[in-house]
């Protein structure tokens, strides 16, 4: 939760600030574990320094050593290097009887947190005993080192030598490192007693940081086999060790996809290098699109699977199924719903490239065709019979196939029987029907014809259909367009729903048939669906009413005409009345709507303010008052009759009117000394 990553399988993070760290791990495949959670309390740290007194002789044992603690968390324990422990809950510690020597201390507070302090008790009139220390005694490359002097008994001078040829006289000196090896260090300490000196053998330890040179070889196509390796490796000390960024220890890792790896390669003392190298991908060839379908041909709706086969290895899909519909999957199935010959193509890419495969006309879904029989008897004469197949729907041209071997639409030179055909449509679709060819003798075949007394009307339509077949036609089979069928001669039938309809005729004889069909004969269209909102007047002979139409239906463009002659969707300045609007729509279809204009009464008074509305009105009429509530209210009739009295009990009140006839009543409102009267048309 603070922003970091790695991409190492087991980390450790570290932070600067007390809080909860969350943390979440994600695979290379890149789904995300559990939310784990850690929480972490830093506490400050402080800082101890440390005061000697000397030993006053040799063998006194009474030097001492006082540090004080700057900072922390009481109390506090000191561990000396001489094995001593002192406890606190001040700010300092002493411990005393001590020789000369070098004393230190580590001090921990009640968090846990350390310092470490430490000097040196001399001993005065006793020879010099030389010590030394270092701040680093390993490191790669040109190290530099700080020396500390330890010695006891108050040497006045000091002579280092390094183990690499150099030396110094200074106390404490710095010292720079500048070849790998491994350096004795020397240190001649002199008072005015006597010198003494102490020798730390291979005490500095200087390695070097090794150079490293990277190689890999590419992912190929097959995937997951690249490699890269650590291919050469100079300075430092050998043997070296490896850890990659996905764990392996090797110097060559193997089995890799296309990404960047990095390693870490460190020296016998330490020295270490890290370095980064890119696996790549090898490019892949242009692919080559190709594909089958498990279906090419059909009829009616069809669900076509498609199968990908294209080579190259091709990394995404294109596909357009002819019919305005495409597909970016693989191996896509299709629904076509509409008889027609289709193009398909698809096209494929990868890195290498695009290629596109298109088969024209590669998929033809037909329609299974309607057929209609008729059929002209064998006479006397022998063999003169004849049968006919008309088809509808499907794709021309039309194949016909008869029972007796004929491919012609027509089979002529029949004896009585029975005669089946099939037809086959261009896109393969077939039907298949019978007929029996009779015998008469002296019958002729009717002919089919019909008429409408009205085709074409709006809303519903009645239509009476007249036979009108010619040669004594026996049976008549009606078929009306809508669904519906009838086999009387001549059909009384309502067509309610809109629409355009298609009627077919057939009529047979003992000597054969024959039908008449009226493609789109009968048109029924939709009237317009008007609704007038209305704005009352404010007053009973003020213009300043209005009304508007809200059309659904009926086919546009529609021409509005208002019964004041005015035009357009809307009407202004209407004073109170009753008015009617014509709606007239491009099929000739309309409406009339009729509708009345009020008039709201609202009354002022520097006491009183009231309304009554609607003003003509039929069924109610409502007195509402600005807060106030009147002493009653009245409905008189023109012989002063009272058909109506109340007194109200809020400021709002309905009169109930529907009981009352058609005509001009008056509404008597009394407040405390004040009447007010209106006319009233209940209409």
């Amino acid at each position: 939760s603070d922003g970091t990553s790695t991409t190492t399988a087991s980390t450790s993070q570290t932070v600067s600030a007390s809080g909860t760290y969350y943390f979440r791990a994600q695979s290379a495949e890149g789904c995300w574990s559990n939310e784990g959670s850690a929480t972490v309390e830093i506490f400050p740290n402080f800082t101890a320094s440390a005061t000697s007194t000397d030993e006053t002789g040799t063998g006194n044992s009474d030097g001492s050593v006082t540090v004080n603690v700057n900072g922390g968390t009481a109390p506090f324990i000191g561990n000396w290097s001489n094995g001593s422990t002192t406890n606190t809950s001040n700010t300092d510690m002493t411990i005393s009887g001590l020789i000369g020597g070098f004393y230190s201390v580590t001090v921990t507070d009640y968090n846990g947190c350390t310092a470490i302090a430490s000097a040196t008790v001399n001993t005065s009139d006793a020879p010099p005993v030389a010590n030394f220390e270092a701040d680093v005694t390993t490191g790669c490359d040109n190290l530099t080192v700080n020396f500390t002097d330890l010695t006891n008994n108050a040497p006045t001078s000091w002579l280092w030598t390094f183990g690499d040829g150099e030396s110094s006289t200074e106390q404490n000196p710095e010292h720079t490192y500048a070849y790998p090896g491994t350096y004795t260090v020397t240190l001649e300490a002199t008072n005015i007693i006597d010198t003494d000196s102490k020798v730390k053998t291979a005490y500095i330890t200087i390695g070097e940081t090794p150079l490293i040179t990277l190689g890999m070889s590419q992912e190929t196509i097959l995937g997951n086999d690249g490699t890269a390796a650590v291919s050469n490796v100079s300075n430092g000390l050998a043997p070296y060790t490896y850890i990659w960024s996905n764990g392996e220890t090797t110097s060559a890792i193997t089995g890799l996809t296309a990404n960047e790896y990095c390693v870490t390669v460190t020296e016998t003392n330490g020295c270490s290098v890290s370095s980064c190298i890119n696996v790549t991908q090898e490019a892949l060839p242009t692919p080559t699109a190709d594909f089958e379908a498990n279906i090419t041909q059909a009829c009616g709706a069809t669900l076509v699977s498609f199968t990908d086969l294209s080579a190259n290895y091709p990394q995404t899909w294109a596909w357009d199924f002819g019919d305005g519909s495409t597909s970016n999957i693989q191996n896509p199935t299709h629904n076509y719903t509409v008889a027609g010959t289709y193009t398909v193509s698809l096209t494929v890419t990868n890195t290498g490239g695009t290629d596109t495969k298109t088969i024209t006309d590669y998929i033809s879904i037909g329609v299974t065709p309607m057929l209609v029989m008729s059929m002209t008897s064998e006479t006397s004469a022998g063999n003169d019979g004849t049968a006919t197949v008309m088809a509808y729907n499907g794709a021309e041209p039309y194949q016909y196939s008869w029972t007796n071997g004929s491919t012609n639409q027509t089979i002529t030179e029949l004896a009585a029987g029975n005669y089946c055909v099939t037809v086959t449509e261009d896109n393969g679709c077939t039907a298949s029907s019978c007929i029996d060819v009779t015998y008469n003798s002296g019958v002729i075949t009717p002919v089919a014809d019909f008429e409408a007394d009205n085709t074409n009307a709006c809303g519903e339509l009645t239509v009476n259909f007249t036979d009108l077949s010619t040669n004594n036609p026996t049976t008549w089979n009606w078929t009306l367009g809508d669904g519906a069928t009838s086999n009387e001669q001549n059909q009384n039938h309502t067509y309610s729903t809109p629409g355009v309809y298609t009627v077919t005729l057939n009529v047979s004889n003992a000597e054969g048939s024959d039908f008449e069909t009226k493609i789109d004969y009968i048109a029924v269209h939709s009237n317009p669906n008007v609704t007038v909102e209305v704005t009352p007047a404010s007053g009973e002979s003020i213009a300043d009413g209005g009304a508007s139409v809200v059309i659904t239906g009926g086919t546009e463009p529609f021409t509005i005409t208002w019964s004041n002659d005015e035009t357009g969707t809307e009407v202004t300045g209407l004073i109170p009345d009753n008015y009617s609007v014509v709606v007239l729509d491009d099929n000739g279809c309309f409406t009339t709507t009729p509708f009345t204009v009020n008039w709201v009464n609202t009354i002022k008074d520097n006491s009183l303010v009231y309304s009554i509305y609607p003003n003509p009105a039929r069924n109610e009429v409502f007195v509402k008052f600005d807060g106030q509530i009147a002493n009653s209210i009245q409905v008189f009739d023109l012989l002063g009759k009272v058909v109506y009295n109340t007194q109200p009990t809020s400021d709002f009140s309905t009169i109930d009117i529907s009981k009352l006839q058609n005509g001009v009543y008056f509404v008597k409102v009394m407040f405390n000394d004040k009447e007010f009267t209106h006319k009233l048309i209940v209409n």
